[in-house]
């Protein structure tokens, strides 16, 4: 048997190097490229789902607004509604949590939210989610009340109190109408 000579072939010295470079650059060049073409599109569809989150989160409140005041949950023995979002995210000796900690907190997916109570705690309520860099994390800004009926507008709400479904003021419509 003859003795086998050592692989002679290019090596990184006479020019592979330079070439697989170049691949990894031009790999990078149209990942970039991608990416330029693709990122227009996402950022709406971004909007788009924290605007749905929001309005899920809203019915979210609104249900546990009704489980809050049925259950009378801050055991007071009057049947009414919370002007805290923290109060329905804490869960008490008695009962769970009605909502998450991150919407109890006030801030989720883009979206900050507030609550009040109407001039009659016992009957009313109110619930609303602004974005939290308008234009950027959402166009719109929504409202619902204790009827369930999610509002929305594309400036922010001046809720001090609950709206009137059959007199919304001028650019605030129903969701669905």
């Amino acid at each position: 048997m003859t003795e086998r000579e050592p692989y002679a072939g290019p090596t990184p010295s006479q020019g592979q190097g330079p070439v697989v470079a170049g691949a990894c650059l031009a790999t990078l060049l149209m990942l970039a490229g991608a990416a330029w073409l693709l990122l227009p599109n996402l950022l709406p569809a971004r909007k788009q789902g924290n605007e749905s989150a929001a309005i899920g989160s809203l019915k979210a409140i609104a249900n546990a607004q009704t489980l809050f005041r049925e259950g009378d949950k801050d055991q007071d023995g009057v049947l009414s509604y919370t002007g805290s979002l923290q109060q329905l995210g804490d869960a008490g000796p008695n009962h769970e949590a009605l909502i998450d900690s991150v919407l109890a907190a006030g801030t989720k997916q883009g979206y900050h939210f507030s609550m009040g109570t109407g001039r009659h705690p016992q009957f009313e309520f109110w619930a609303k989610a602004c974005p939290v860099i308008p234009r950027e994390t959402g166009h719109r800004f929504f409202c619902t009340d204790m009827r369930g009926l999610v509002y929305f507008s594309q400036f922010d709400f001046p809720v001090s109190d609950t709206l009137d479904p059959d007199n919304l003021p001028p650019g605030v419509y129903i969701l669905g109408r």
